[in-house]
């Protein structure tokens, strides 16, 4: 068609000339070549000379250049030309192409050279526009990965839409993708082929299944070059792989969140709340056994023993998952309750025992100086004594129990022994009245200062009470006999110290009758001392000085005055010189340690102990996780957000079993709320 025009046009040309002109230089000429086949010729007018085509031969067997862009373009475009002159009919240069070597879109200007008759040579330029072909996808190419099944989109179809040119040596490369530095996860057909201008042709992908683990989860997308020499540029192409797990993904997800729900309200709270419960109990445990530990009572560390045994049996049941045993979980609240207001009643009880105790203790402490050792009160009241400091013992360690009886038996001993001790002064009293309790060879003085002293001591025995109901009057009683005793002791010290003035011995000390006199009155002032003291702890006191010994005395005596030169002498003595000096008691014995369950080293309080440390141990352990739990859910619904489309990723989930632990959560709420049960 394009020659067909160019002869028309050369024609046009001819006959509208002046016949005046002479001949006509070829000029340049313009034609389109057809991409649409394969040979494409074009047919050039030969110029006139006088009206007359001009005679023209071609200047050499390839007499031809071509250039592009003005560029000289070598052998592998000059191939596709070939020129040759048709003489018959109306003369013609006629250019045939083969389009298939020049398959390059684009504007070649090709210079003709011919030779005239006169051997000078023309150049005639020829311009031809080789069309470019535009290459264009009608479909999407996708492929979808539902858990391990893929799916795609129709097939990749690629159109020539200029309706030009066609396209040859068509080729589709496998897209590569970048975010797993592949190409092989999409397979297609690489042999090229032949695409006709204004026409589809479909290219069939699948996914390459050894290769699906590369892809991450959610779009991945990669590009693929389609090539042919016909295309000035390639064109890309892009693929789109969608990866997601299966749509069951999403129940696992609700499952596992509501799962997670009910763990964290039935389990974790609850068992959070029994290891409370139970810490509370072991604290309580603790708490009683180490003010128990000081208190030594029996029945009351036994009392309290078996209320601490029976809250350490509940605390030692398994609980906190009655939601998932259908078994309410043991009160151990009502149970720390019960035994604190039992601990408190015994605690009171004992306390008020204790104080009881104590009040008559002080009542009678006076009875219990420090009397001097061997003195007349010390003696009588020792097996009081050791009662009632045994009694204070039991005291130091809290225990009235064992207190109360030693108190019952001290109060008694201090009756009896008033009551021996009074007993013994009307001895003494009795005694020393009768004047067969003196020698002869006594002095008057002496003698009536003794009786009348020891008459006058005696006389304070009207100052004794008996009131079985007031303890303060035994102390009472027990000062004014401390008094006598006192007095009756310096009585006799005084009366021993006399005997030396009232009986005057010789120079000669050597003397036999001397001798055995000092003896006796050595003995004599023993005797005073032990009547003072009833050193034998005899109910009499004439046990110590019987008239035997008086005559005893009075033998002897006779045989000293039978040594020249005796020497004697007495003294008047006044009893006014009697005083009495009153001592404090003694401190008391530390208490007796603790023992039982609630000694520190007892197997109960070891396993106490040891299930103490534990039971926080899962306390802390419960709050920490749940604690973890509901941080890491709130700040999961603070940073995520919900997608457009589901695709499996780690944050999709988590979204989902978000909804689904905040919806358990919160019904669970609810139904508490209408239940009175939230606040």
């Amino acid at each position: 068609m394009n020659k067909v025009f160019i002869f028309f046009v050369w024609l046009a040309c001819c006959f509208g000339m002046p016949v005046a002109v002479n001949s006509q230089a070829p000029g340049p000429f313009s034609a389109g070549l057809d991409g649409t086949v394969s040979i494409d010729t074009i047919s050039i007018p030969m110029p006139l000379e006088n009206g007359h085509p001009l005679k023209l031969s071609l200047a050499s067997p390839r007499p031809y250049t071509v250039k592009s862009g003005g560029n000289l373009l070598g052998e592998q475009y000059t191939r596709a030309f070939n020129i040759y002159l048709d003489e018959k009919g109306f003369p013609t240069i006629g250019i045939v192409v083969d389009m298939r070597l020049l398959a390059k879109a684009g504007t070649y200007e090709l210079a003709v050279v011919v030779k005239k008759t006169d051997s000078t040579l023309e150049t005639i330029t020829v311009t031809l526009l080789r069309p470019a072909p535009v290459l264009d996808t009608i479909s999407t190419a996708q492929v979808t990965i539902d858990g391990c099944t893929p799916s795609y989109s129709t097939a990749l179809v690629l159109k020539e839409t200029s309706k030009l040119a066609n396209i040859s040596g068509l080729v589709v490369h496998p897209p590569y993708f970048n975010i797993c530095n592949d190409s092989t996860l999409i397979a297609i057909d690489k042999r090229p082929v032949n695409l006709p201008a204004g026409t589809a042709l479909e290219f069939i992908y699948h996914l390459n299944n050894t290769s699906i683990d590369k892809l991450p989860l959610g779009k991945s997308i990669g590009f693929a070059q389609v090539t042919s020499p016909n295309l000035q540029t390639p064109l890309v192409i892009p693929f789109e792989i969608i990866n997601k797990r299966s749509s069951w993904w999403i129940v696992v997800a609700i499952v596992l969140g509501l799962i997670t729900g009910l763990v964290v309200r039935h389990y974790l709270a609850d068992k959070k709340q029994w290891e409370q419960q139970r810490m509370n109990g072991f604290i309580c445990i603790e708490n009683i056994q180490k003010e128990v530990a000081q208190i030594q009572d029996k029945p009351y560390r036994d009392a309290v023993a078996q209320l601490l045994l029976g809250l350490n049996a509940l605390l030692e049941k398994a609980g906190g998952a009655a939601y998932f045993t259908g078994v309410a979980d043991p009160d151990i609240a009502a149970k720390i309750q019960e035994v604190t207001t039992a601990y408190n009643g015994l605690k009171a009880g004992l306390e008020q025992r204790l104080k009881d105790l104590d009040g008559q203790l002080k009542k009678i402490a006076g009875c219990f100086e420090n009397d001097p050792p061997d003195s007349l009160m010390t003696r009588k009241l020792a097996a009081a004594g050791l009662s009632y400091k045994f009694v204070l013992e039991r005291m130091e360690a809290f225990d009235p129990t064992a207190a109360e009886p030693s108190l019952a038996k001290t109060i008694s001993g201090i009756r009896e022994a008033i009551g021996d001790i009074k007993s013994y002064l009307l001895s003494v009293q009795q005694l020393f009245s009768k004047d067969e309790s003196y020698p002869a060879s006594m002095p008057q003085q002496l003698k009536t200062t003794i009786k009348t002293t020891t008459g006058t001591i005696m006389g304070s025995l009207s100052e004794l009470k008996d009131d079985p109901n007031d303890l303060q009057q035994l102390t009472a009683n027990v000062t004014v006999l401390r008094k006598m005793s006192g007095k009756l002791t310096a009585l006799m010290n005084f009366y021993g110290e006399s005997l030396d003035k009232a009986y005057k011995l010789p120079a000669n000390k050597n003397n036999p009758a001397v001798v055995k006199f000092v003896q006796i009155l050595a003995a004599w002032k023993t005797k005073l001392s032990d009547i003072a003291t009833n050193a034998a702890g005899s109910p009499d006191a004439a046990t110590y000085f019987d008239a035997s010994f008086v005559r005893q005395i009075e033998q002897q005596w006779a045989e000293v005055l039978k040594v020249e030169d005796p020497a004697f002498g007495s003294e008047a003595v006044s009893p006014d010189t009697y005083s009495y000096t009153a001592v404090a008691t003694g401190g008391q014995q530390p208490a007796v340690p603790a023992t039982n369950i609630f000694d520190s080293n007892s197997p109960f309080w070891q396993q106490i102990s040891a299930e103490t440390t534990v039971t926080r141990k899962k306390l802390i352990f419960y709050g920490l996780l749940q604690t973890i739990i509901l941080a890491v859910i709130l700040c999961a619904i603070a940073y995520n957000t919900y997608g457009p489309g589901f695709i499996g990723t780690f944050n999709e989930l988590l979204v989902y079993f978000l909804f689904a632990f905040s919806i358990d959560i919160t019904v669970d709420t609810v139904l508490k709320y209408k239940g009175g049960k939230v606040v």
